[in-house]
């Protein structure tokens, strides 16, 4: 009468796919995923996905792009990504570039953050330089008036 019917876990992605690696899962390698991937275990390589979440025993060696991370374990390598969360357990040694950045109080945090870089803003036709005029064979004049 009570039971939940439905997983409780958040989904993203194309395929709204939760992915989660277990406490005593150790991978070695590169890890993808169009939704998102609950980290548990320890993984050294390179991870890609829409969503990740590192969990308090989690343990992220190496690089990670994303969409939005959220780390309550421990990070070690490079993340780029849209939106990064660091919670009071996390323990981050990595180079980080994201657009949104959220320290909670209690994270230990070493290593090097930037913003992406912002694409050059597109001239606008009105003031882009206007073409010089083609030279038409037999049509100069000299300065001194005389044709040519």
């Amino acid at each position: 009468m009570f039971s939940k019917t439905q997983d409780d876990r958040p989904t993203t992605g194309r395929g709204g796919q939760v992915s989660v690696l277990a406490p005593d899962l150790v991978i070695t390698g590169v890890i993808a995923s169009e939704g998102t991937i609950e980290l548990h275990g320890n993984v050294d390589g390179e991870l890609a996905a829409a969503t990740l979440v590192i969990g308090n025993e989690g343990q992220m060696k190496g690089k990670v792009q994303a969409g939005q991370v959220d780390v309550r374990g421990e990070m070690d390598g490079s993340v780029s990504c849209g939106s990064l969360t660091l919670r009071a357990a996390a323990k981050l040694h990595a180079d980080c570039q994201s657009s949104r950045l959220v320290i909670e109080s209690g994270a230990e945090v070493e290593g090097r953050f930037s913003r992406p870089a912002a694409p050059p803003p597109a001239a606008p036709a009105a003031l882009a330089p206007a073409a010089a005029p083609a030279d038409v064979p037999g049509d100069a004049t000299a300065e001194d008036g005389d044709t040519a």
